[in-house]
């Protein structure tokens, strides 16, 4: 049938997802359907996947980068479900039995709330009666979505170290952030895209003129509830102090001035550029419209992007940056040697 299917799990998602072959579309959606509306979840499966993940629990420590992004999660987030790892514990895997994984899916992911999305050389009157007939039917259920309570900013600074025997050390400096729903979310993606980069700012001051980063970048996070907009950086123990000084230095000039008109024109063609070639794909445009759709956001946002993008301005920029790097609400992890 020449079909693969994948399961995926987000920040603030779980889905599955099918790509086949169009001759093959109703074998293949009856499949899919088949894994969405009775999953097996077979012990031995189970007892795999489990391992698995205890296994990527074990080797946490061999990424840095990633356990610097933990630290900073769980030192930003107080009460916000963001602030556990999305690995879990060993202790927690354990206790994730078949029945356990069945129930939670019931109870927490009802498929009358499903979103579905296809895209490709389908009729869309068979795509819809086939979605009708095999998963269709299900009475709308309440009561079972989680609501998480609500991360408000830090009221001080917050800094959280973790020490960790590997030659650098990575480091973490930002702040709460945006949700999908915000009208500024475009202008923060512009602004990350003038830090970030080879081009951009960050790399530039800190990397090339200065010599104090093996790697640097910025990000922005967006979900449902707020996220983060931060900085990361890889230094050496030695250079720890000017690499901090620095990142304060960089994130006061754009707090002050914004960011240039070169800078601006650079992340919009490249924020622009990478919209169009990432929905190559048709895989890449179901996800979209599903995304789009689950999030609230309705399901042609996403085609609107460019367009929204092209119009933001410096002033939008510096607007968004001002709103969300509050330098008394920053949080800083760091995880390295001698920390």
């Amino acid at each position: 049938m020449a079909c693969t299917l994948g399961g995926q799990a987000g920040r603030s998602t779980l889905g599955l997802s099918a790509e086949l072959l169009s001759r093959h579309f109703e074998a293949g959606f009856r499949l899919f359907a088949e894994c969405l509306a009775e999953p097996a979840f077979a012990p031995e499966e189970v007892d795999r996947e489990r391992h698995l993940q205890v296994q990527e629990i074990r080797s946490r420590d061999d990424s840095p980068g990633a356990v610097a992004f933990e630290l900073f999660q769980a030192t930003l987030y107080r009460q916000h479900p963001w602030r556990m790892s999305r690995l879990g514990t060993e202790e927690t895997i354990a206790r994730l039995d078949p029945d356990v994984l069945a129930a939670h899916l019931t109870t927490r992911y009802p498929r009358s709330r499903l979103t579905l999305a296809m895209v490709g050389d389908v009729d869309p009157g068979r795509a819809v009666a086939l979605a009708e007939e095999l998963l269709g039917g299900v009475a709308p259920t309440g009561g079972a979505e989680l609501q998480p309570r609500p991360e408000q900013a830090p009221e001080g600074r917050r800094e959280a170290h973790r020490a960790l025997d590997r030659k650098q050390i990575h480091l973490l400096h930002g702040f709460l952030g945006l949700t999908v729903h915000d009208r500024e979310r475009d202008a923060l993606d512009v602004l990350v895209a003038a830090l970030s980069g080879q081009a951009g700012r960050l790399f530039v001051e800190l990397r090339d003129r200065r010599g104090l980063a093996y790697s640097v970048s910025a990000a922005a996070v967006e979900g449902l509830d707020p996220g983060f907009f931060a900085v990361h950086i890889a230094t050496s123990p030695d250079k720890l102090t000017l690499a901090r000084e620095a990142i304060d230095v960089e994130l006061a000039r754009v707090l002050e001035g914004g960011i240039s008109d070169d800078e601006l024109e650079r992340a919009r063609c490249y924020l622009v550029g990478g919209h169009e070639i990432g929905l190559q794909r048709v895989a890449a445009r179901a996800a979209a419209l599903s995304f789009d759709t689950a999030y609230g956001l309705g399901p042609e946002h996403h085609r609107g992007y460019p367009e929204r993008i092209l119009a933001i301005t410096r002033e939008d920029v510096l607007a968004a940056a001002r709103r969300v790097m509050k330098p008394e609400q920053a949080v800083v992890a760091m995880v390295g040697p001698g920390l």
